[in-house]
């Protein structure tokens, strides 16, 4: 009896995504020097769906929201809670394809909201946050809508606030 010879496959090792240290060991005091090129390139990527730069801007992403819910979060000046490096990418990432990305950032902007009067005041201040945000409102993608839902909700407890997001609509 002949046994049939069969082809063996080599298994091809996936690649395994780079995931990178827990945030609270970046120092937040060099941010626009050391994260914020790396979350540009990443965002830059991202949005041709580039896999390991949407997983590295959604655990940077989630690791700060970790940082800015955290109840016994230490008291840092508003401005490292929520660099300026960081609110300038933020409408590039609410505009995402990636509809977890865009979530998730929706999420990042409630939280920071949420989080002070001065970085809820940071946030609103930026005309393009807010119109991103208001374009994920409009988003086909329920998760994002609902996400942008929340966020809009968290920023505009304050009466000022209220002013500015109706001034953006109208």
């Amino acid at each position: 009896m002949e046994k049939s010879c069969r082809r063996r496959r080599k298994r091809v090792r996936s690649e395994r995504l780079f995931i990178p240290a827990p945030y609270p060991s970046l120092d937040l005091s060099s941010f626009d020097s050391t994260a914020f090129p790396l979350m540009l390139a990443a965002a830059c990527a991202a949005g041709g769906q580039n896999r390991r730069s949407r997983c590295l801007l959604k655990h940077f992403l989630r690791s700060h929201i970790a940082l800015l819910a955290a109840p016994t979060r230490p008291s840092l000046p508003p401005g490292l809670l929520l660099p300026r490096g960081l609110l300038s990418i933020l409408p590039l990432l609410l505009t995402c394809r990636c509809p977890s990305l865009a979530a998730l950032s929706a999420k990042f902007v409630g939280t920071a909201a949420l989080c002070c009067l001065e970085t809820n005041a940071m946030v609103v201040s930026d005309e393009e946050v807010v119109n991103g945000l208001l374009r994920a409102v409009g988003n086909q993608n329920r998760i994002v809508a609902e996400a942008a839902c929340n966020a809009v909700m968290d920023i505009r407890h304050l009466k000022m606030e209220r002013i500015s997001l109706l001034e953006t609509f109208l």
